[in-house]
């Protein structure tokens, strides 16, 4: 994750899938952070288990992703927390 978000040729992405590729709560973190990801439309972090709701709190309150209109967490087993 830390290569591709600080990688300047991933500024022309604009749908990105990570899906089953054990990104973490560090990893969601830096992709929120991220300011070569601003053109982001859709992401999908399916199938990631070990993210949590530290992960999911990042991801949301990105303040980059203004143009981001799907985010995919489903079977990330978010439980209660992640989900609120």
């Amino acid at each position: 994750i830390q290569r591709l978000v600080q990688s300047p040729s991933i500024s022309r992405c604009v749908n990105l899938s990570l899906a089953h590729n054990d990104v973490r709560a560090v990893g969601a973190s830096r992709l929120a952070e991220s300011e070569f990801l601003r053109g982001l439309t859709r992401l999908s972090l399916a199938g990631n288990l070990c993210f949590g709701g530290t992960g999911v709190q990042a991801l949301l309150r990105s303040p980059t992703w203004t143009q981001l209109r799907s985010l995919d967490l489903s079977n990330c087993n978010l439980g209660d927390h992640g989900a609120k």
